[in-house]
């Protein structure tokens, strides 16, 4: 088969410090695999701020050109980070972003790439999608984007994925679209994939399955659960949502798992304030009412009484994340 264009699809792949390896990988070998298929539909690089070699979060590193010289414009960007992002936010870097923008070369995110792409200013009034653990801050931070809990976006000009495996389905939607889907099928069998995932499914797995629940009733009050994290219902009000009594709300939760439903949603609340206290800048009490805490200083005893640790002693870099 023979590529239905006549000159390759550049792709430059910039890459920081902490890299998502897989992210990475798991955008580029479906490329590979294309051009075995379609020869020469597909050339791509990895550049970054510097040059040199740069280092993934798994310690592998990855040979690159600086974003300087690169050898010619691209058609496509993709900008692949891990999480220490906000190391890779240059004005220099920033800049070479708006620049490939206004010569209309098409831009995208890979795990938290996104943030980048948000700090330079475009994604603005477009939907994105990012890592789940980052999301909560990405979207406490970037109120102009519309970022979703997707596994990958196509929004007009811009790709964004959530990271891990999710780059391999946004690469195999990309070369569906632009090549056929013939050749994404292709591309696909050579990864044993059975099917390729489509943008619009969330990132985690469901109740069912993180919670190992099959009640029902049960998973429709954590799902519930999981979208009033800022502003929690009371028992009352999340029995009337799933349509039980509260009694048989309480006993559901003592039964498949062995807490219960207030106790259940404060735990959520806190991995979320966790989360928000080591990815933004907010103030502990912007994260206490992002998180359905009355004031600060009730958030502050929940959160040491549940961590062993106070909201301000989490946002020291002492542990390197995985």
């Amino acid at each position: 088969m023979q590529s239905k264009h006549n000159t390759p699809e550049y792709i430059l792949f910039f890459i920081a410090p902490g890299f998502s390896m897989m992210g990475l990988t798991s955008a580029v070998d479906p490329l590979r695999v294309a051009n075995r298929f379609a020869p020469e539909t597909f050339s791509w690089e990895f550049v970054s701020a510097r040059g040199g070699a740069v280092t993934a979060s798994n310690r592998m590193t990855v040979l690159t050109r600086s974003i300087q010289r690169s050898r010619h414009q691209p058609d496509l960007v993709l900008v692949c980070t891990g999480f220490d992002v906000d190391a890779a936010v240059t004005p220099n870097v920033l800049e070479w972003l708006r620049k490939q923008a206004q010569n209309s070369v098409r831009l995208g995110g890979i795990d938290t790439g996104s943030v980048l792409l948000a700090r330079a200013g475009l994604l603005k009034n477009r939907r994105a999608t990012i890592h789940w653990e980052a999301l909560a801050a990405f979207q406490e931070d970037f109120l102009d984007v519309n970022a979703v809990d997707d596994l990958f976006v196509l929004d007009r000009d811009c790709m964004t994925c959530s990271g891990g495996t999710a780059a391999l389905d946004m690469m195999l939607q990309h070369i569906g679209l632009r090549y056929g889907e013939s050749l994404a099928k292709d591309v696909s069998e050579q990864f044993l994939v059975d099917r390729i995932r489509e943008p619009g499914q969330g990132q985690r797995m469901d109740a069912t399955a993180r919670f190992g629940i099959h009640s029902p009733p049960l998973r429709k009050a954590v799902q519930c659960i999981e979208r009033h994290l800022d502003a929690p219902l009371t028992q009352q009000q999340l029995a009337e949502h799933v349509g039980i009594s509260v009694r048989h709300l309480q006993r559901l939760f003592q039964e498949h798992l062995q807490t219960t439903p207030t106790t259940f949603d404060r735990t959520l609340r806190l991995e979320r304030a966790w989360r928000l206290l080591r990815q933004t800048d907010l103030p502990v009490v912007e994260v206490a009412v992002a998180c359905g805490f009355a004031s600060a200083s009730h958030f502050a005893r929940v959160f040491r009484e549940h961590y062993k640790r106070s909201p301000k002693n989490v946002r020291s870099p002492t542990e390197h994340p995985v």
